[in-house]
């Protein structure tokens, strides 16, 4: 993108800056090509008008298809890189001084003048048809023409002029337009309007009332709907406008109602005339607009005005005036100049200010608002109103450290909307509450919307003050001061608006999380306090680390806010078995796995009687727990059963016993005499915290499958997950009726973002679900965690808000007191820091170590160069750290790196549906579940039926797509019938249907991630599907488009996209041997201007547990095999996992960097990969490569544009390519 400096020249001579940031080449092009389309429109009006010069014409269509595509990308560009209020004004200004009849007459010379006489001709004819006073008023106006201009008002039938014509002897003026050539292509406005409008109402009624007046048609519509849409009912009509056939008259019509009804592009699809008409519509819509805000604008000058008069007199009056009068009006201009800088507002308050502060006041007396605001005041919270306010308007930032409970989340926000409101500031208003997650941020706006007022449904309207947007879900309006959304919303706001700056206040709720998003807003937040004082801040937090962030902005206050608990009962594992009586066996699933090994002390030599001896060896079996000491003291446990003692001796405390969950249920819910002696609370919800959804799942199951719960009129039992969709999530919030219980399964959402109002007994699990990095294994993955102290202090605060609770901790007393960490360690410590380093990038912020410095927590030097390095091998950022397109669109997709690169080239290569598996695999859990002491069994059952070359990656996918088969089949197409069948396949098979129900979960939100950034093209249907998700066993399953899957069946091309995302990640095995070798993550590795280069390779082993290990790939020629890998892991060994062998052409396609020695017959990749090759084949390899990476530029470039058809053809030779490769690679080898 080009930017031009200007200066202008001071009364010293001297030179200033204007401006520093002005595209005015994109502007300038954008503004030519559209005056350039408004003179081919007119062109192509005329020529079609007298049918001439059909080969003209098509030229003239042509062209204007090639104008509206280049126009169309400009407009698809970000606000960073085309300016649409700059380019608007360039195209008006070189409008001014054409003169299009003038160009038109030069364009088609004779031609005009011959359709000249052509015109009168036809028009005589028509006039031979009318009688009396029309046809000498039309022959009038036939002469009046041949006097006119050159032109002989020629273009007055071009849309835009009018004629003159009469009907049923009243004279009026009539707009003819002639909209259908004879030949045309895209689909008629009344079609297209039919089907439109049946999609939304399969009872609907649409009628045409054609009108003819002479040798003209107009029309009018109505559209009728059901009784589910009554109310909505319209009429359209032409107006003044009228057409030469019924045909064009109907899709007039139809056309302006396609404009009102709907916002999608529809008219894209329409004839060229029609697409003009729409193009009419948009223009005149704008303007219209553009007419109410100058006459808004107007109204404010002359208030202005009204305002500087009314100063002056009062300034003569103050000249009288006493002393005394002075000191009173000088105190009040302070308390005014005060209340001016809190609000950075100039003068008195707008119109608009007031009108609002008016309409606030009247809804104050709505007795709903009222009801509203008699409860709010018992939040322990609304007493600290006054104190709140009166901080933040002496500081910029102010934390807010609230108990659970004390109405933070929903109250802060409303005293700051409510005192702009009150002050008569609405209008300079806009405050941006953000949320770690979706429900929350979907909720929260959904109690404060009905809190402040705003009439029900209304929200994110511009009939309400509050509205919310989370991704692909958007409910803003204009007239919303008030908007709450997620953290990831407000960092991509930031990427164009880097000083948020119609933003006068931004709250960040549960910072105490520390999330990588919550710290790096708060980075940002400080970078830009450097340009706007003006800018309020609001941090809100439990109790933990207030202080710590406090000190984090310069010592600003901290209000603290008690939370309203009531007493909450708290229970470990010891008590919950003791009071169940649970019991476990030894062999159970849920018991610590002990298997024998065998010990050998060697040879001993043992005396006997009579002094004989013997020498033996002395070999003797012992227990070896795999999972963990207990560590607990007797004296402690002897204040329990034996029972339970040996319970506890046998339990697995690390993985969570559904059997000991159902078991509580049952002791809580239905055992009266244990409700009386332990007082559990008989009524209100119960919440279960559970790590994530493959957990929710089976839990749901177990307890719908359970005898004791599967009435639903006694128990109903609801997931909480940020996947689920808002309307299901909903449910939860609900009460229900007297004798109904309520079970709630959550994950973490529920701690402190959401709160359930009616919960009396948490049920904790103890375990979490958290994104680690493994610098070792240089990969990130989701592990379930023990949780913190302050987490299972939140956890129990929610069974105290309305009532006395109770809380049973599935875990010891003993480890909670002395094995859990008092706070959970801060995400920049412990994820890779590639995604931050690119979100530095596009936000401009500067240099990635400078920025992370700043951070609360400061990440380790090493783990930001190593962040940079990884950016770099997947060519997301240059060597001089600078942005690379691919590397804007990993920054949208939050996942590893490598990952994000795979996703989008599995896109581009047209085999989504297996890379968005198998990506969603590596992020989360393998398919397969081999049990302790089954691995030969397994390892047996795996490679007869599901190995797919030499490739574990492969292998899975297999076998999720046998599943898949079965699971359609069996489930979806049955209705949810055949739920056992698929079980069992699972079973025999060794795969675990949760982790496979996980996959296809992440597989449905990278797909969402993939729209979003515009690599896949879905229809309005499938958006609705993707920004829902129901919790159901016979739900459908993640529905790729088909266009993205032409190549799904090729295992060459998946295996060529997975090296595409996963290089370098790349080992070799030397011929004759079994020895693998790699340079990566060998601590020899530097990066510099050329990249990366290596210093010696460093030997390497297959994982025990590949689908390769033991395999004999021993090459009988002098050649090497090549393999991508995941996941390398230390251990006893430096072992390879996830491991696929890759063909050496995709090695040179896919490489970063090339060099050819032709003399040596040699191709050399990166400075270390040598392969033996022929001249030409390598000459030719480089040139298809040199394709490769046009196309995939492009795509990176232009993600929402198709490939020209030379592309297409240049990616479907280089994909057969790809294919012949894997079944022939005999002219390209690698070098000894």
């Amino acid at each position: 993108m080009l930017f031009q400096l200007y200066f202008k020249a001071s009364d010293d001579s001297e030179l200033e800056p204007v401006s520093t940031y002005q595209p005015l080449s994109s502007s300038l092009k954008y503004a030519t090509l559209k005056c350039e389309l408004v003179l081919q429109n007119k062109i192509s009006s005329v020529l079609k008008k007298f049918n001439r010069s059909q080969e003209k014409q098509e030229q003239v269509n042509q062209r204007i298809d090639e104008l509206q595509k280049e126009i169309k990308s400009f407009e698809e560009l970000g606000s960073y890189e085309f300016n649409s209020d700059e380019a608007e004004m360039e195209f008006k200004n070189l409008m001014k001084d054409k003169d299009l009849e003038k160009e038109v007459k030069e364009i088609l010379g004779d031609e005009i003048e011959d359709g000249k006489e052509q015109d009168k001709t036809i028009q005589i004819d028509e006039n031979k048809q009318l009688e009396g006073d029309q046809k000498k008023d039309i022959m009038e106006k036939i002469n009046d023409d041949d006097d006119d201009d050159l032109f002989g008002g020629l273009l007055d039938n071009v849309p835009d002029d009018s004629t003159t014509s009469s009907e049923s002897n009243v004279s009026s003026t009539i707009i003819m337009r002639e909209m259908i050539p004879k030949t045309f292509t895209g689909k008629l406005p009344k079609d297209q309007l039919k089907e439109f409008c049946r999609k939304k109402d399969d009872k609907v009624k649409i009628s045409f009332d054609v009108d003819r007046g002479g040798s003209h048609y107009k029309c009018s519509l109505k559209i009728r709907w059901s009784n589910e849409k009554k109310g909505q009912d319209k009429e359209w009509n032409m107006g003044n406008v009228a057409c030469r056939k019924k045909i064009e008259a109907e899709s007039y019509v139809a056309t302006l109602a396609l404009f009102e009804l709907t916002d999608l592009p529809i008219y894209l699809t329409f004839p060229t005339f029609f697409r003009e008409l729409w193009l009419e519509l948009t223009e005149e819509k704008k303007s219209a607009e553009n007419k109410i805000k100058l006459a808004e604008e107007q109204e404010r000058i002359k208030l202005l005005i009204d305002v500087i008069e009314e100063k002056k007199k009062e300034n003569i009056i103050e000249e009288k005036s006493k002393i005394s009068d002075e000191l009173d009006q000088e105190q009040i201009y302070k308390e005014d100049k005060s209340s001016i800088k809190h609000y950075n507002i100039v003068n008195k308050t707008s119109s608009e200010g007031e009108a609002m502060k008016k309409a606030f006041l009247n809804r104050q007396k709505n007795k709903t608002y009222m009801d509203m605001l008699e409860k709010r005041k018992q939040l322990p919270i609304y007493s600290y109103k006054d104190q709140f306010l009166e901080k933040l308007n002496k500081n910029q930032v102010v934390i807010i450290s609230g108990e659970t409970g004390c109405g933070k989340s929903t109250q802060i926000p409303q005293f700051i909307t409510e005192d702009m409101l009150m002050n008569g500031y609405g209008d300079k208003c806009n405050v941006i509450c953000t949320q770690p997650r979706r429900i929350s941020a979907i909720s929260i706006a959904y109690r404060v919307s009905a809190e402040i007022g705003d009439l029900p449904r209304t929200i994110g309207t511009s009939k309400a003050l509050v509205g919310y947007q989370i991704r692909l879900e958007s409910k803003v309006a204009r007239g919303n001061i008030l908007t709450f959304c997620t953290y990831g919303i407000l960092l991509r706001r930031l990427e164009s608006d880097k000083l948020l700056k119609d933003v006068s206040h931004v709250i960040i709720d549960e910072v105490h999380e520390r999330s990588l998003e919550s710290d790096f807003l708060m980075i940002i937040l400080k970078k830009i306090f450097e340009r706007r004082s003006d800018l309020k801040v609001i941090l809100m937090s439990a109790t933990i680390e207030a202080s710590k962030i406090s000190r984090y902005f310069d010592h600003c206050p901290i209000i603290e806010i008690p939370g309203k608990i009531f007493p909450v009962e708290v229970k470990f594992l010891e008590d919950v078995i003791e009071e169940t009586d649970y019991m476990i066996e030894a062999d159970d699933e849920f018991a610590r796995k002990v298997h024998r090994q065998i010990r050998d002390e060697g040879t001993i030599t043992i005396t006997g009687k009579g002094q004989t001896s013997h020498n033996i060896r002395l070999q003797y079996e012992e227990d070896i727990d795999s999972s963990y000491d207990l560590n607990i003291p007797q004296e402690y446990l002897e204040q329990y059963s034996k029972k339970t003692q040996l319970a506890l001796s046998r339990i697995d405390e690390t993985c969570i016993n559904y059997d000991l969950i159902i078991s509580l249920l049952n002791y809580i819910c239905n055992n009266p005499v244990a409700k009386q002696k332990n007082n559990i609370p008989e009524d209100g919800a119960i919440l279960i915290f559970l790590p994530g959804m493959a957990e929710i799942r089976r839990l749901n199951d177990q307890i719908l499958s359970d005898i004791n719960f599967s009435d639903t009129t006694k128990f109903l039992v609801y997931p909480l997950h940020s996947t689920i969709s808002s309307e299901d999530q909903n449910l939860v919030f609900d009460i229900p009726p007297k004798g109904v219980r309520k079970i709630v399964l959550a994950t973490n959402i529920a701690e402190t973002g959401i709160t359930i109002p009616d919960v009396t007994i948490v049920v904790d699990t103890g375990k979490v679900n958290q994104i680690r990095y493994n610098e070792r294994k240089k990969i990130t993955n989701l592990q379930e965690m023990f949780i913190s102290k302050a987490n299972a202090k939140q956890r129990k605060g929610r069974a105290g808000r309305i009532r006395e609770g109770i809380c049973f901790h599935l875990f010891t007393k003993w480890k909670y007191e002395r094995e859990m960490h008092e706070h959970e360690l801060p995400e920049i410590l412990r994820l890779p820091l590639q995604e931050l380093c690119l979100k530095i990038k596009i936000c401009e912020l500067g240099n990635i170590e400078q920025v992370l410095s700043m951070a609360l927590d400061v990440p380790l030097s090493q783990s930001i160069k190593n962040a940079i390095i990884t950016l770099q091998e997947v060519q997301a950022i240059t060597a001089e750290e600078e942005l690379t397109p691919l590397g804007i669109h990993l920054s949208h997709i939050p996942v590893d790196v490598h990952l994000g690169k795979m996703i989008l080239f599995g896109s581009i290569f047209k085999c989504l549906d297996p890379i968005l598996t198998i990506s969603a695999i590596l992020n989360y859990k393998s398919p397969f579940l081999i049990p302790f002491g089954s691995e030969s069994e397994a390892e047996i059952v795996i490679k007869n039926k599901f190995k797919e070359g030499e490739s574990d990656l492969l292998t899975m996918y297999k076998g999720y797509i046998l599943w898949k088969e079965l699971y359609e089949k069996e489930v979806i197409n049955k209705g949810g019938k055949g739920w056992e069948t698929v079980r069992r396949f699972c079973v025999n098979n060794f795969l675990s249907l949760q982790n496979l129900l996980m996959i296809e979960d992440i597989k449905k939100q990278f797909l969402e991630l993939l729209v979003n950034i515009g690599f896949v093209k879905i229809d309005e249907s499938s958006k609705n599907y993707l920004s829902r998700y129901r919790f159901q066993k016979s739900r459908l399953l993640c529905a790729i488009p088909s266009y993205y899957n032409q190549n799904s069946n090729s295992y060459a091309i998946i295996n060529a996209t997975i090296l595409a995302g996963l290089y370098p990640k790349i080992i070799y095995q030397e011929p004759l041997k079994n020895q693998y070798f790699t340079v990566m993550d060998s601590g020899i590795l530097t990066s510099g201007s050329s990249g990366i280069i290596k210093v010696n390779p460093k030997n390497v082993f297959i994982h025990p547990s590949s689908i390769v290990f033991k395999h004999d790939l021993k090459s009988q020629a002098k050649e090497r095999n090549w393999f991508i890998y995941n996941t390398l892991i230390q251990t006893t060994k430096l072992y390879v996992r996830d491991v696929s062998k890759v063909d050496v052409v995709n090695l040179v396609l896919f490489g970063r960097d090339i060099e050819i020695k032709h003399e040596h017959k040699m191709v050399i990749i990166d400075k270390w990969i040598v392969l033996q090759c022929p001249g030409k084949t390598s000459t030719i390899l480089k040139y298809l490569r040199h394709q490769l990476n046009k196309i995939l530029k492009y795509k990176i470039d232009y993600p929402t544009r198709d490939l020209e058809k030379e592309q297409e053809d240049w990616l479907n030779l280089i994909l057969e390519v790809i294919k012949c490769s894997s079944n022939n690679t005999t002219t390209l080898s690698s070098s000894l």
